[in-house]
């Protein structure tokens, strides 16, 4: 049909520019973020690209229904005041024609959400663990500098080192200090390098010809031992990214069983859903006498998303923390919003039927 391709059309072109505009910002104040933690030597500087693709990929997962909740409204209210909808109308398509056509649209959008939750948000999330994870490792190593000592294992290890390559791979006149239990020892070596085990992930300076102190503080018989090469693990690997709630797989997720897991299948789900009921209140809210105010409408749709938002993030904690039971889950708050769909869809139709029986209603004549 014509006239439902033209509503497509105009909602597609607001909801890219709506997105363009927010993603815009979002990456902005990421990219900052992303900056400083590089700065700090936190991320390194090749990895700001990344994470912001990565991050971004996941946010769609709630970025995505904003949009087009936004574009709906933005759409219909346009509509109204050019008078649009008053033709459509005329024309004999009312509300249901809306609706339908708003309701194609955002299964469509429902379908690519519910792909971003349940398969491609996962791996993004699991990819910026194991990049955040490696950058950990990277920065400890950066981290020594020629003049200043080095704290590894919560200052079980200390390192000092006099200089550094350019490369800051090898090192020169080096100082280690090991404390296992009581004993003290200590390494000297005119030569080190830093080597990492590419299996295990754990750190090593490997010493050339120098020698080691061994001893208990305070007492005299300390043991001195020549070498050739000698490695010691400064600390132990962190390449392998500890793996979160939300970046396992959905049979994970269903095998577990665990409340934690069923808040995070419910969360999951809960996105695609809330497309269709946001572009269903949406319209319905642009069709009503609040919604054809525009600043009145605009703020009552800000206030109403805000609230089922954050209502579906504190149902979601609250069934982490074991106070909410699965079975009520999220869906009370779909259900809520759901309610306030259904009374803004009768809400004409309860206003006409309540004038009508006023108007019916027999008038008692006051006495004289």
């Amino acid at each position: 049909m014509i006239l439902r391709r033209l509503i497509y059309r105009e909602i597609t072109r607001s909801f890219l520019a709506v997105f363009s505009l927010l993603t815009l910002i979002y990456l902005s104040t990421r990219f900052i973020r992303y900056l400083n933690q590089a700065v700090s030597g936190k991320i390194g500087a090749d990895q700001i690209l990344e994470m912001l693709g990565l991050r971004l990929t996941t946010s769609l997962v709630v970025l995505l229904p904003l949009c087009l909740f936004v574009a709906i409204l933005l759409v219909f209210g346009r509509m109204h005041r050019d008078n649009e909808v008053v033709a459509i109308e005329n024309a004999g398509l009312g509300i249901p024609f809306f609706l339908g056509t708003v309701l194609r649209y955002a299964a469509a959008a429902g379908v690519v959400i519910l792909l971003l939750a349940t398969f491609i948000a996962p791996r993004a999330e699991q990819r910026m663990a194991e990049i955040q994870a490696r950058a950990r490792s990277e920065a400890d190593l950066i981290g020594i500098t020629a003049g200043k000592f080095k704290e590894f294992s919560r200052g079980e290890r200390v390192i000092y080192v006099e200089k550094m390559n350019d490369e800051r791979t090898r090192m020169e006149n080096v100082f280690l200090q090991v404390r296992e239990g009581d004993k003290l020892g200590v390494l000297t070596s005119g030569s080190a390098a830093l080597e990492t085990d590419p299996e295990t992930g754990d750190r090593f300076v490997v010493f050339r010809d120098g020698r080691r102190y061994d001893g208990v503080p305070g007492q005299l018989d300390y043991a001195i031992t020549e070498y050739e090469k000698y490695a010691v693990r400064i600390d132990r690997g962190q390449a392998r990214a500890r793996k979160t709630i939300e970046s396992m797989p959905v049979r994970t997720l269903l095998r577990g069983g665990r409340r934690e897991y069923l808040a995070e299948l419910q969360w999951r789900v809960s996105m695609p859903l809330s497309a269709l009921l946001l572009a269903l209140f949406g319209t319905l809210l642009a069709f009503s006498r609040v919604g054809r105010e525009p600043y009145l409408g605009a703020v009552t749709a800000v206030l109403i998303y805000f609230t089922y938002s954050n209502l579906l993030g504190i149902s979601k904690s609250l069934i982490d923390r074991g106070q909410l039971t699965p079975w009520i889950g999220l869906w009370w708050v779909h259900l809520l919003l759901a309610a306030l769909i259904t009374l803004l869809y009768f809400n004409p139709r309860l206003a006409r039927w309540w004038n009508a029986r006023r108007r019916r209603r027999p008038q008692l004549l006051s006495p004289r």
